[in-house]
């Protein structure tokens, strides 16, 4: 009964063991290897998408905005004489929308181009500059036209610009190169 007890073991069997033991170890270490370097890649991602601070983001956007806010405020203004108010609202005001969005394709274009900086902060940039252009006009409107409904636009207004200079960048984001 001792001899049953006792298993004879070959020497093959305990080499192809270690090996099986040596190629699972291999594995699970090259598994840990792609693990962190999928790790450090977020880090790196998270380290690519800096956003500047807001002062940065008003001195870019700052003076074509208010040129652009000053072009619309001008538009009423002129529609005040009674000879261009039909030339006014109806020719050139639909005409302010497409020099909006060229404004915010050339911005985004000029961020990344000039400035040399990512698509996020292009996006970002124009995003702010539609949005603070919304405001300024919605809070002109809410004096001008002096009805209850300018009182929800200067929430809308804002939003809408600013969503819209978004899709204008990503659109301008497909031809203009980016910094890696």
């Amino acid at each position: 009964m001792a001899d049953f007890n006792e298993q004879k073991v070959d020497n093959s069997e305990l080499k192809s063991s270690a090996q099986q033991l040596d190629h699972v170890l291999d594995k699970i270490e090259a598994e840990k290897q792609i693990f962190f370097q999928e790790d450090e890649l977020k880090k790196d991602r998270a380290k690519k998408i800096v956003f500047k601070d807001l002062g940065w983001y008003w001195e870019m956007i700052r003076k074509p905005v208010l040129i652009l806010a000053g072009l619309e405020i001008a538009l009423y203004l002129l529609a005040l004489a009674p000879n261009l108010k039909i030339l006014m609202m109806e020719v050139f005001d639909p005409l302010m929308l497409l020099v909006d969005l060229v404004f915010f394709g050339w911005l985004f274009a000029s961020v990344i181009k000039k400035k040399k900086e990512t698509a996020w902060q292009g996006l970002v940039a124009v995003f702010l500059a539609g949005f603070a252009l919304g405001f300024i006009l919605s809070i002109f409107k809410t004096f001008w036209i002096r009805e209850y409904w300018t009182l929800f636009n200067v929430i809308a207004q804002p939003v809408y610009l600013g969503l819209l200079a978004v899709v204008i960048g990503l659109v301008v984001s497909l031809f203009v190169k980016r910094k890696n």
